[in-house]
């Protein structure tokens, strides 16, 4: 064997187990951004032909009973699959040593699927990425660069996914840049923590990945919308709110997102009142809704007004309103509340009680008299009931009772 010969065979075999010469491919900067994979150069047929398959199961074999196979030189016959594959890892700068079993990882799918990689569908895909947890990451670039795969947000672990992927496929350099530049903005709006700020970065990727571009230039609010809808309720909305803002800053877009915070009003809820006299129901309400007392206490009050009405419509059903009170009930009232457990008589509705089962402590006990002393003397004063008995000398305030 002559030296050329030589020479030619030991560059064969380097080629072979450490895969072709790498060359730092461009990637984003400023200027116009153009796919990084020519797409239409590669036969992306689904359809395997015979001896693809043939050597796809040659190939599996191999996987499963030497699994860290060393060569990476698969013939012509299988170079259709594996170009697009090697060109993809080339750009995204995979390390030598993990490039064969990315490889060879993708033929055995191939050789199970009996479809080209270039025929799989969005669960395959999804399935094949949460399988190989190594180089995820250059799996989902290959998804993303070659076959168009969305649904990033579908991933296990998305939030390390739009970071590492961005890098890969606009470059770690011109990303930092990006990054800068909102950070820059983000400090001077006293965005500190790096918690919420690395949380809005995550976003900017999210957001520049699902318009498949690098520049913030082009992101409208129609984007920012429809990454919001893929999310769901309340994750992540504030964060895409604050880089709304930071796009708004620079120009981009005529005006931020305001966040809508959906506030269900859980007193109009029917199983609250299930139980209570709908005349006890709508005077209890009317006073939550006339008071001057602070909401919290308010709320609080209404609660304990609706356990007493569903404590009367069981025990008195013929006691329809406040105004049919007299004094003899409200002293009976008041036994009650001196001898009331944490749930009791509360509506079906979930809530949470700390102290469910247990007797109430005095001060609960004087403060739940002084909510009924206060509700019949404010309906009396309004004239919406009769004047039947004198809350302040029969619900009055004694020490004993918080004692």
């Amino acid at each position: 064997m002559t030296a050329e010969q030589r020479s030619s065979l030991f560059q064969r075999s380097a080629r072979a187990q450490w895969g072709p010469e790498k060359k730092k491919p461009k990637k984003a900067d400023d200027g116009p951004w153009t796919w990084p994979i020519e797409l239409s150069r590669y036969d992306r047929c689904a359809m395997l032909t015979a001896g693809e398959e043939e050597m796809l199961t040659r190939y599996a074999e191999a996987y499963r009973f030497y699994r860290y196979g060393r060569t990476m030189d698969f013939g012509p016959s299988l170079n259709r699959l594996v170009q697009p594959l090697n060109d993809t890892l080339d750009y995204t700068g995979i390390k030598t040593n993990h490039r064969k079993y990315v490889l060879l990882f993708f033929l055995r799918e191939m050789a199970e699927r009996k479809r080209s990689f270039w025929g799989w569908t969005t669960e395959e895909w999804i399935d094949s990425i949460e399988r190989r947890r190594m180089e995820r990451q250059h799996i989902v670039a290959i998804a993303y660069l070659l076959c168009d795969f969305a649904d990033l947000h579908r991933l296990k672990c998305d939030h390390v996914v739009y970071v590492c992927l961005a890098r890969k496929v606009f470059g770690r350099d011109y990303m930092k840049t990006v990054s800068d530049r909102v950070h820059a903005l983000l400090l001077e709006w006293g965005y500190i923590k790096h918690g919420m700020s690395d949380r809005i970065m995550r976003t900017v990727f999210e957001t520049l990945l699902f318009i498949r571009s690098p520049h913030l230039d082009q992101l409208t609010l129609e984007h920012l919308k429809a990454v919001i809808a893929r999310k769901p309720p309340r994750l992540g909305s504030y964060s895409i709110v604050a880089f709304s803002r930071v796009l708004a800053s620079m120009g981009t877009v005529p005006e931020a997102l305001e966040i809508h915070r959906p506030v269900s009003d859980k007193k109009s809820s029917p199983a609250l009142t299930l139980g209570v006299p709908p005349e006890w129901a709508r005077l209890c309400r009317l006073w939550f809704d006339r008071s001057t007392y602070a909401r919290s206490s308010r709320t609080q009050s209404y609660y304990f007004l609706l356990n007493v009405g569903r404590w009367l419509g069981h025990v008195h059903p013929t006691v329809l309103s406040p105004g049919d009170w007299t004094r003899d009930l409200a002293a009976e009232l008041i036994s009650v509340v001196c001898q009331w457990h944490g749930g009791d008589w509360g509506s079906i509705d979930p809530v949470h009680i700390r102290s469910r089962g247990k007797i109430l402590a005095p001060s609960t006990r004087a403060s739940r008299i002084s909510t009924l002393r206060i509700f019949f003397r404010d309906l009396q004063e309004w004239e919406l009931i009769p004047r039947r008995f004198d809350p302040m000398r029969h619900l009055p305030h004694r020490r004993a009772w918080s004692l």
